[in-house]
């Protein structure tokens, strides 16, 4: 119990309190995403996209009469950095998750080994440690990434998921976000999915695929 509030001191001394209210976020948004708020792609620039009746996405809402996407310059520092960890080919959330929990460990660790207390040296030791979270998140996050392409190639074709009946697993679906549920022989299918025209779609409620981008794995569905 010592050092459980030894633990806590530490965590919200005025060195680590910006390292451990980010922690908290995170904290907070997979509470979330267990309560069915969020999905797993949240924060994903995919989930501001628009996925039109033919299954295409456009991440900025400016798809073509062919359904192609128009891609916008990616150059933010924060896709870049997202990039260099490999949060552009798993869910973001799972990335920063990581790369969060990395910098709230190395931060109170290298505060309480150098004695630290002063908040401005604190900013100091928490850039050094997000550089360092950021190279140790490009390791871990390599078989996340493995694992997510190998999920992706065992995704069913586009054909076969097309029509198909599923049930929404978050508290709704709508334009912006949600999940819904595809019952197989086997294992049942996770997907994202997306309503058109301001359709809002309730958890439990059955609805049908009527379009799928393969690359982003988004589906758009409406009521029966």
């Amino acid at each position: 119990m010592e050092q459980l509030f030894l633990l806590m001191s530490l965590a919200f001394s005025p060195a680590n309190f910006v390292a451990t209210v980010l922690l908290l976020v995170v904290v907070l948004y997979w509470l979330l995403v267990i309560a069915g708020l969020f999905d797993l792609q949240s924060l994903d620039g995919s989930a501001d996209g628009h996925v039109d009746a033919d299954g295409h996405v456009d991440a900025d809402g400016d798809a073509d009469a062919d359904g192609a996407t128009k891609a916008e310059p990616q150059g933010s520092a924060f896709k870049l950095v997202l990039g260099f960890m490999g949060g552009l080919e798993t869910p973001a959330a799972i990335t920063l998750s990581i790369f969060l929990a990395l910098l709230w460990t190395f931060s109170l660790t290298a505060n309480y080994l150098l004695g630290i207390r002063s908040f401005f040296w604190s900013l100091l030791v928490l850039l050094a440690a997000a550089i360092a979270a950021a190279f140790v998140s490009k390791i871990i996050t390599w078989p996340v990434r493995r694992l997510f392409a190998s999920l992706a190639n065992q995704t069913e074709q586009f054909e076969e998921i097309m029509g198909r009946v599923c049930t929404v697993t978050t508290s709704t679906v709508d334009e912006k976000f949600g999940q819904v549920r595809i019952e197989t022989g086997g294992a049942p299918i996770t997907l994202n999915a997306r309503t058109e025209h301001s359709e809002v779609v309730e958890r439990g409620a059955e609805v049908i695929v009527v379009g799928y981008d393969k690359k982003t794995g988004i589906a758009i569905v409406h009521k029966p």
